[in-house]
């Protein structure tokens, strides 16, 4: 008798088909366990061919089906073999098939000694044999800290950075073997805590320093990205960006032709600026404003963002370039955003504006402070009613101050008719009555009784 005339529950009914189909996979691959354990190669090459198929014929491939089923080891030995290549591929690939999968079904696969063994490949003789095995590391070292852990534990690092420092030399390598290599150091430099510092972090920053050279732009992508994720609070690490020219081409990026690669140095630069005073003059020594005042101007609304928290960051930091950016036109440019950009890109320029005249003089501030400015940044007063934007307020809040406070001191009320003339006062007054944050009611209400 069937199931339902067994009066069994849904549950039950379902539990059981679910059985009967790893029954059935189970089933499926026996013939190509047998095979791939046979002494004979071409009965291995049949079932590697096989069982890759099975994998990547599937929008659902059985992962979990072929981990249980115990092909990892033997697959691990047979990729060793550098003399049956064919094989080899094939072997490689299936473990790049299982270690794309989730992160459990990633952990499932791997222990120390799979580990070593794919990283003993590194120092293969066969080029396509580095790339996959770079590749399944990456995807290791990607699926969580512990799994990077175990990576970083087998000496793979050193092993990547020895690839990167032969293929620089007379030994070039195919270019997908560099776009392996560069992700794979790329993923082991990411998490916390910060796998590499001091001594070690040297060789790091030399290999990245010859990928972010490189003129494939994934390549350098996965270096800037990798830099990102680094520290740079000691002395001798910035030293060491500067020595190997890594700080002035992640400022001659900021002129690239692709939006991501633009993206990417300025998340490594603003990295690295904030990480020491040392790393701050390391960027500003090679004038990054006249890049990021183009980028200002570009099309995306993502490059725009970036440029304006990056030039943020560096003036709050007490960057000396204050009037660099008022020269190069950028206040212009900023306000041009206020009016124009996204939601995200305007909030992103009141912050930058806020930062940019609390470090103005008020001769300075003269230059740019006036309609056009005040009215977006008054009108930013409104996202004090979400906690979530509360920094924007704080920022447009900041911003008045200061130009109030520069009138004082320039003897004038032109600044504080501004203010009246884009419904200033009142917006500063409905601050306490829309928002919680004891910080901006306070300092709308200061700003109320003293200036009007």
């Amino acid at each position: 008798p069937d199931a339902k005339s067994q009066g069994l529950s849904r549950k039950e009914r379902r539990q059981l088909k679910e059985k009967a189909r790893e029954q059935a996979r189970a089933d499926e691959l026996e013939p190509l366990r047998q095979k791939l354990s046979s002494d004979v190669v071409d009965e291995q090459l049949e079932a590697a061919r096989g069982l890759r198929n099975l994998l990547n014929g599937s929008q659902a491939p059985p992962l979990d089906s072929v981990i249980q089923a115990g092909f990892v080891s033997r697959l691990v030995q047979l990729s060793q073999g550098d003399a049956q290549r064919d094989l080899q591929f094939e072997a490689l690939w299936i473990l790049t098939d299982m270690t794309s999968g989730t992160a459990d079904q990633t952990r499932a696969v791997v222990d120390a000694a799979v580990v070593d063994a794919l990283k003993n490949l590194l120092d293969s003789p066969v080029a396509s044999a580095r790339e996959q095995a770079a590749t399944i590391l990456a995807n290791l070292a990607g699926a969580s800290h512990e799994l990077r852990d175990l990576v970083l534990n087998s000496g793979a690092a050193a092993s990547i950075i020895k690839l990167a420092k032969d293929a620089d030399g007379v030994n070039r390598l195919p270019i997908s073997v560099m776009r392996t290599a560069a992700r794979c150091l790329s993923c082991l430099c990411q998490g916390e805590p910060c796998p590499f510092s001091g001594d070690a972090a040297k060789p790091v920053f030399q290999t990245l320093a010859v990928f972010i050279m490189s003129s494939d732009d994934d390549i350098i992508m996965k270096a800037c990205s990798a830099l990102a994720c680094l520290r740079y609070t000691a002395a001798d690490q910035v030293t060491q960006l500067l020595k190997n020219g890594v700080c002035e081409r992640l400022i001659d990026l900021f002129s690239h032709s692709v939006d991501e690669v633009q993206l990417s140095a300025i998340r490594a630069s603003v990295k690295i600026a904030v990480g020491s005073r040392q790393g701050l003059d390391a960027i500003m020594q090679y004038q990054p404003v006249p890049g990021l005042k183009d980028m200002l101007s570009s099309e995306s609304s993502m490059v725009q963002k970036a440029s304006c928290s990056m030039i943020a960051n560096i003036l709050a930091l007490g960057s000396p370039c204050v009037q660099d950016v008022i020269d190069e036109g950028c206040p212009q440019l900023i306000i041009d955003l206020l009016h124009t950009g996204d939601d995200d890109v305007k909030r992103a320029a009141a912050r930058v504006m806020a930062v940019l005249s609390s470090k103005c003089s008020p001769e300075q501030l003269k230059l740019f402070v006036g309609p056009d400015t005040m009215t977006p940044m008054v009108a930013m007063l409104e996202t004090a009613a979400f906690q979530s934007l509360c920094e924007v307020a704080r920022a447009a809040l900041i911003f008045i101050e200061t130009v109030l406070k520069a009138g004082r001191r320039l003897g004038t009320e032109m600044f504080e008719q501004m203010l009246k003339d884009a419904d200033g006062v009142r917006m500063l007054e409905s601050v306490p009555e829309v928002s919680n944050d004891r910080d901006l009611c306070a300092r709308a209400k200061a700003l109320r009784q003293i200036f009007f």
